[in-house]
């Protein structure tokens, strides 16, 4: 008989909740964005402002766009097909430097840590001279809750406000979101970190770390808010935006956890549009 295995211990991260999401000294992309805002009035002749163009950057990623041709196209052809699939180019560009890229295509249906938002993601892995880069890039729908401001602009705008605010976030480089076409884009840092639900069913976290992580995400969004009362100007945010949610999770977490560091990283926030009354955006 061979050898019986031991079964292996799990033992539980343990996290001080206090200092787990406050920002550290890791250096986060500065982005440059540009809109075009449209003002509707719903049936009751009350106006509402929407972004319907959008447009977030990184320095990184102007220079990845330029190092790897065809970059955008490309995802956007990938973004025809209604199935799994993968794609590479390789090439020397016109700076004469050499360059590798592939695009992975995934039905979100299949990731279930995002919302119904999301239509589809991809992993993007790129190789130029400046290095080996990877990205997640999450395509979000720009139909059912346009007047709401959920889209992939307003994300990375959201992101930026709360790392301002003093909290981890996943890095986000690109986003693009054009209502009228239906295509709205961002681009994450791609992270090996583990997703909390992840961690809660490894029982990498017990149950009342949970309970103090949704404490703490509560009053992070609180104080996230109280921030952009005060500074919304530097944003350059429309009249409608109001604040951001989704920090504190409804159905799933929106967290990343890092095992070495006991670091808590925020990703996929809402900064949106607020009305009391939803249905007053549509006529009876």
């Amino acid at each position: 008989m061979g050898k019986i295995s031991k079964p292996k211990i799990v033992k539980p991260i343990k996290l001080n909740i206090d200092t787990a999401f406050v920002k550290s000294g890791e250096k986060t992309p500065k982005i440059k964005t540009k809109q075009i805002v449209n003002s509707f009035r719903n049936w009751m002749g009350k106006p509402f402002p929407i972004t319907i163009k959008g447009l977030g950057y990184s320095q990184k990623a102007k220079q990845l766009l330029r190092e790897c041709p065809n970059l955008m196209k490309n995802i956007l052809n990938l973004q025809k097909q209604n199935q799994i699939c993968k794609r590479r180019f390789i090439g020397v560009n016109k700076l004469g430097n050499k360059y590798s890229y592939s695009i992975e295509k995934h039905v979100a249906v299949n990731f279930v840590h995002f919302g119904s938002n999301t239509n589809n993601y991809y992993i993007l892995k790129t190789n130029t001279v400046h290095g080996s880069k990877n990205f997640f890039i999450k395509e979000t729908s720009t139909e059912a809750i346009y007047y709401l401001n959920m889209n992939a602009f307003h994300e990375l705008k959201a992101l930026q406000i709360i790392k301002d605010a003093g909290f981890n976030i996943i890095p986000a480089h690109f986003a693009y979101t054009d209502v009228h076409s239906g295509k709205s884009f961002i681009a994450y840092d791609f992270s090996n970190y583990i997703i909390l639900d992840e961690a809660y069913n490894k029982q990498l976290i017990l149950s009342p770390t949970v309970y103090e992580i949704c404490n703490k995400l509560d009053a992070i969004q609180q104080k996230v808010n109280k921030y952009l009362e005060k500074h919304r100007t530097k944003y350059e945010l429309h009249d409608g935006i109001k604040k951001i949610e989704d920090i504190l999770p409804y159905d799933k977490f929106n967290v990343f956890v890092d095992p070495k560091t006991k670091k808590i990283y925020l990703f996929d926030p809402w900064l949106r549009n607020h009305e009391d009354n939803i249905s007053d955006h549509f006529s009876p």
